[in-house]
């Protein structure tokens, strides 16, 4: 870890003077410099929640570059004031058109300055995907999709973020820090970074090789290391289930649920490249460190492999992605015996129950479930209650046709090692990877499970050995 700080802040250092001009701090690059981009971040409004942002271009090649917010970037983050300058703070010429900017900078570095509210949505409203940026009157949880703009060009080499909104405070990110500076691969992962500032506790260890670290913030019924340990079990047996982790190190991050109760779910977890988001009910009692609520944990981390390094082709898949991850989330914590053999009985006979009662379970196969609008708790139900179903009933029959010696797990693990062999997975994918693991077809098996309202599901418990 230390060396690759070293890296980061020999880059920097590299640019050869530094100017304040028209309050802007320049670093100025020679010409044969190679481009890469420097953002500081500070706290403008607090109250309006209003976030400064200046990038740094260095080593510019084009006589105008395109600003825009980098591929995968949230489509609601509305930049404002957007302004840029020279080395010298000057003014430079800026167009706006189609969402972006562009900027007249003449093959020179330049700074470019806005703003950005990071509120997006209530804090209080269902559609939680759309409000997982906070900023608080201690700490903060930011999001690079919601903040960041970047040349549409991109720039080679890593980006240097230093963060100055809690300036007292580290930032932790699933990237290299130090104090306050974070250290990016490539503007490419700006999206989808994701760092926290003030007042979290943070403790962190090793397993198998792969950095875990947890930031943990408010008072809880049990203590910090207590989940740590627990974190620390699930992502071991995961690990082992795969053979690597497509991250070197992991971030967790656990606050209080903004959004409880009525329509919206007591707990959240939300799995971001590295970073896995732990959003749970302030009320959660220390003996629930062995229940079934625990599956947030291995379910966000499983999608580390099913959902990241084994990408879908299109939300048609996602009764898979989430389904089977569902699904192994609670084999995870069974196996490791976090939860007991009853419990798990218990969980499993609410996700049938709830799943036969559905009002579309009649009308949308579980193919067709979609998880876009949060709001829909029926249909976000059918989606991951219904895979769940599907990706057990899956597991049954591989096992059945290898005689036990393979289960889904093995499929999963085929297509992870394969995943370059596809750009994307989707039910063809899944029938081919069973067909090469256990040597038969399941394709009209899976149509009629996934495609079709209402599937003879097989209701009662199966737990795999």
């Amino acid at each position: 870890m230390r060396s690759v700080f070293k890296s980061g802040l020999v880059l920097a250092a590299a640019a050869p003077a530094a100017i304040l001009a028209g309050g802007f701090l320049y670093l100025s690059a020679s010409a044969t410099s190679p481009s890469f981009l420097h953002y500081d971040l500070t706290l403008k409004d607090g109250d309006l929640n209003i976030l400064q942002v200046q990038g740094h271009v260095f080593g510019a090649a084009g006589r105008n570059t395109s600003i825009t917010a980098p591929a995968g970037g949230f489509e609601k983050i509305q930049p404002l004031n957007f302004t840029a300058r020279d080395s010298e703070g000057g003014l430079l010429e800026v167009d706006n058109e189609n969402g972006g900017w562009t900027v007249h900078n003449g093959r020179k570095d330049f700074t470019y300055a806005y703003e950005v509210v990071l509120t997006i949505e209530d804090r209080y409203s269902p559609d939680i995907k759309g409000m997982l940026s906070m900023l608080n009157v201690d700490r903060c949880r930011i999001f690079g999709r919601d903040i960041f703009i970047a040349p549409d060009d991109g720039c080679p080499g890593r980006v240097i973020v230093d963060v100055g909104i809690f300036p007292e405070y580290d930032i932790r990110s699933e990237w290299p820090t130090v104090g306050g500076r974070m250290i990016v691969a490539d503007a490419n992962r700006l999206p989808l970074t994701v760092f926290v500032s003030g007042n979290y506790r943070y403790i962190e260890s090793d397993v198998m090789g792969t950095e875990i670290g947890l930031a943990i913030a408010g008072d809880w019924s049990f203590e910090d290391d207590e989940l740590l340990f627990v974190i620390k079990r699930i992502v071991s047996k995961e690990i082992a289930l795969f053979g690597s982790s497509p991250h070197r190190k992991h971030l967790f991050i656990c606050d209080a649920n903004p959004v409880r109760g009525g329509r919206g779910f007591d707990y959240y977890g939300v799995h971001f490249a590295g970073c896995i988001v732990l959003l749970l009910d302030p009320a959660i009692d220390g003996s629930d460190l062995f229940d079934t609520q625990m599956s947030i944990i291995a379910h966000e981390f499983f999608h580390n492999w099913n959902g990241e390094a084994i990408r879908p082709d299109s939300d048609d898949f996602l009764w898979f992605v989430e389904g089977a991850t569902v699904y192994y989330s609670y084999m995870v914590l069974l196996s490791l015996d976090i939860i007991t053999e009853s419990q798990y009985e218990s969980k499993r006979e609410t996700i049938a129950s709830r799943y036969m009662n559905n009002p579309y379970l009649n009308e949308v196969p579980v193919g067709s479930a979609a998880n876009v609008d949060l709001s829909d708790k029926d249909m976000v139900n059918l989606l991951y209650d219904g895979g769940f179903l599907v990706s057990e009933s899956l597991d049954r029959k591989v096992r059945e046709l290898t005689d036990g010696r393979n289960g889904l797990i093995d499929v999963l693990k085929y297509m992870y090692d394969n995943a370059d062999e596809w750009n994307g997975v989707d039910d063809d994918v899944l029938i081919e990877s069973i067909n090469r693991v256990c040597g038969h077809d399941l394709s009209r098996f899976l149509q009629v499970l996934v495609r079709e309202p209402a599937p003879e599901l097989p209701l009662e418990n199966h737990v795999s050995s």
